[in-house]
């Protein structure tokens, strides 16, 4: 995720949940984090757009903010 951070940041808010942090307690229940890792790509309403588990690859993740970027 670190690179994919580096590569959008300036477009996408990158933002991690620990299971063990209970600040971030409701927004997991929320989101229905279950395992780690766990990613969600939500919008600036906080619907979820898109969700991987620990079998996402970042070609797969790079097409998803590609499209919703609008780039090729």
């Amino acid at each position: 995720m670190h690179g994919l951070e580096r590569k959008y940041g300036d477009h996408i808010t990158f933002v991690r949940l620990s299971i063990h942090n209970p600040d971030t307690f409701s927004l997991q229940e929320q989101l229905g984090f279950t395992v780690t890792p766990e990613f969600f790509l939500l919008d600036a309403s906080g619907a979820v757009l898109a969700h991987w588990d620990e079998g996402l690859s970042v070609e797969g993740v790079e097409q998803v903010f590609a499209g919703l970027l609008n780039e090729d």
